[in-house]
């Protein structure tokens, strides 16, 4: 399998390194805030990333995405690291 939507920038978080010897990440292609989470065995893994010329999420992009995590099952955020209930308008 070649590089997916060649052009754009693509991007992984890795979630879990699993016992059994599977890989489980996050994976946009050009807007990390729009992701898939996916699962392969570790080799194909680092197959798929080499391929695809990931970029690895940056700290903040890991934060906001776990922020929105929070807000959209929760209706809280993190703020500093001190979680918060979003007050409805």
């Amino acid at each position: 399998m070649g590089e997916l939507m060649n052009g754009l920038k693509k991007y992984v978080q890795v979630l879990n390194t699993r016992d059994d010897g599977f890989v489980e990440f996050y994976f946009a292609i050009d807007d990390p805030s729009i992701y898939a989470e996916l699962l392969l065995p570790y080799k194909e893994f680092i197959k798929f990333c080499a391929t695809n010329r990931v970029s690895f999420f940056t700290v903040e992009q890991e934060q906001r995405i776990e922020n929105e995590l929070l807000q959209w099952k929760y209706g809280i955020e993190n703020v500093d690291n001190k979680f918060t209930k979003k007050e409805k308008m």
